[in-house]
């Protein structure tokens, strides 16, 4: 069992698992370009923050045709149920600086493998936090400010390389400033600390 200090302080890269195939990047790059954001997302971000940060706009896309080609393709290593998803994050108010979406937990899914194609720019980060308040809610996307969590890592996540992410844990994206574009298998029911466990090998 996990400490409250360890279950919060999760990302990893995992440099054995295999990079998806040029027409998987082709196909979510097409997607992109036929799917601009519409602001609905970063309004309810901004709602969160009181309005004091510059909110990305983002939202994670279900396609079937990308289901069909990621379950060709990784079926066979990672055996416990996911979900390809496409995520689209980007800072449509650039006048205001870089944008951030704040510090969350995901709904829907424990553990998320994410392969940045484009990452959001330069400086762009991900960030884990603790809590200073009892917030842990499982299994719901609970949005919160930044004086509620306590910042313990921070990764810049390389372009076209895979990382784990305990999502069930509070976590960020930072100093958006391009578009940041992944390709993402979500796992609903396998927690993170016992994902790298299963999933070692690929580390």
């Amino acid at each position: 069992m996990l400490s409250n200090f360890d279950k919060y302080q999760m990302m990893q890269e995992l440099s054995n698992l295999p990079k998806p195939s040029e027409k998987i990047i082709n196909h979510i790059t097409n997607f992109y370009n036929n799917n601009k954001p519409n602001n609905a997302s970063s309004k309810w971000f901004s709602k969160t923050q009181n309005k004091s940060i510059n909110c990305a706009e983002g939202k994670f896309f279900v396609d079937p045709n990308l289901t069909i080609l990621a379950y060709l393709e990784f079926y066979s290593i990672i055996s416990d149920k996911f979900r390809p998803d496409i995520g689209i994050l980007q800072n449509i108010f650039p006048e205001r600086g870089p944008c951030f979406v704040p510090p969350h937990i995901d709904k829907s899914r424990s553990t998320a493998l994410l392969f940045a194609i484009e990452t959001g720019g330069p400086e762009c980060t991900t960030s884990c936090y603790k809590t200073k308040h009892d917030l842990y809610i499982p299994n719901e996307t609970i949005m919160v400010d930044y004086d509620s969590v306590e910042i313990i890592s921070t990764t810049r996540t390389k372009p076209m390389t895979w990382y784990a992410l305990n999502v069930q844990a509070y976590h960020s994206v930072e100093n958006i400033t391009d578009v940041r574009l992944l390709f993402s298998l979500s796992i609903p029911s396998l927690p993170y600390d016992l994902f790298l466990k299963k999933y070692n090998h690929l580390i």
